[in-house]
């Protein structure tokens, strides 16, 4: 029944859909992967929690993405919550080419042969991947977290197709 009811005729364009989806306000998070010297990344806005027991996150990666093939060989990813002082993190990631140039800007370090994790992130989850499906165009990605680390920053949201600051209400 989940399939059929998956595949049948839009009843919006993927026009209306986008715009629909840019005012969904979402945190922005760098994912990364290692397998031996190979290191890739992207930046997501789609990272979520599943469940807390056991704790489980999970994101969506474009299945013709250039983080997509080396992440489902490595079998796992750091999640790395970003906040107000990594916009030059998200501009690398976002316009060098896949591999070590991503990783230019920021403090990386990888620990134990794990993937890159970036050190005054505002969190930091270290998952394996424990579940993948290919639903539509992506990849529905779930990891088992492992390790997290945490620390005080101001975060950012990705809003209407830019990156924002967030303020408290009065």
């Amino acid at each position: 029944e989940f399939r059929r009811v998956l595949f049948r005729s839009a009843v919006v364009s993927v026009q209306d859909f986008k715009a629909a989806m840019r005012a969904l306000p979402a945190g922005i998070t760098a994912l990364t992967t290692a397998n031996g010297d190979e290191v890739a990344g992207m930046i997501v806005s789609s990272l979520t929690s599943v469940s807390a027991e056991p704790p489980m996150v999970a994101f969506f990666a474009h299945q013709a993405s250039s983080f997509a093939e080396p992440l489902l060989r490595s079998g796992g990813f750091a999640a790395n919550v970003l906040g107000e002082k990594h916009g030059e993190v998200m501009s690398q990631f976002l316009t060098a080419p896949q591999g070590p140039a991503r990783f230019d800007q920021g403090a990386w370090r990888a620990e134990q042969g794990r993937w890159p994790v970036l050190a005054d992130a505002l969190a930091s989850l270290e998952c394996d991947i424990v579940w993948t499906q290919l639903l539509g165009t992506h990849h529905l990605i779930v990891g088992k977290v492992r390790r997290t680390r945490c620390s005080h920053a101001s975060p950012v949201v990705h809003f209407n197709a830019a990156t924002h600051r967030l303020a408290a209400m009065a």
